[in-house]
């Protein structure tokens, strides 16, 4: 259950940032934290409006997805889940792969629980499709988790993708 409702918050997120040149490190770095706060603050409405598309579609769509996402997000609330950090780093490479930009952003999440909190290291997947102008993010370790939805979502890239290697939460139980 908790890994279902990790992944379907984390899938989507996602954000969007204009800039003058693809290396600009922080400027995707300052989208990912604005991506990351939105989700703590369990913004709907933002995250799906700067989902990347493919993402949102294999969601059902933007109402479908709204939907799914409210939904869910009362689930944690009623069963005392919150996001109560989410941090993205410096990214870690941009990578070119068939005219496309991806970036590879750290990011850590912790959520409280009734029994403690866990800390969740992750990543987002930055997608750039117009030369570094505009970036939107995805859940880069649940492209992780199911190779096959990774490859519907980045059709012909996702395979040579370099990802980092899957890191593990953490739990601490309440003392």
């Amino acid at each position: 259950m908790f890994s279902l409702i990790f992944s379907v918050s984390v899938l989507c997120q996602t954000s969007v940032l204009s800039q003058e040149k693809p290396g600009d490190l922080k400027a995707i770095q300052k989208a990912a934290q604005a991506l990351a706060t939105a989700t703590k603050k369990g913004d709907v409405a933002g995250l799906l409006d700067a989902t990347f598309p493919k993402a949102v579609e294999m969601m059902g769509g933007k109402e479908s997805a709204t939907e799914k996402l409210n939904s869910e997000m009362g689930s944690w609330k009623e069963k005392g889940i919150s996001i109560t950090k989410a941090e993205c780093s410096e990214p870690m490479e941009i990578q070119k792969i068939e005219g496309k930009l991806f970036a590879v952003v750290p990011m850590v999440l912790e959520l409280q629980i009734p029994n403690g909190k866990v800390i969740s290291p992750s990543f987002l997947l930055g997608v750039s499709e117009d030369g570094g102008k505009v970036w939107k993010f995805i859940d880069g370790t649940g492209l992780m988790k199911n190779k096959k939805e990774g490859e519907a979502l980045l059709p012909g890239v996702y395979t040579k993708l370099k990802l980092p290697a899957k890191q593990d939460r953490k739990f601490i139980p309440n003392q």
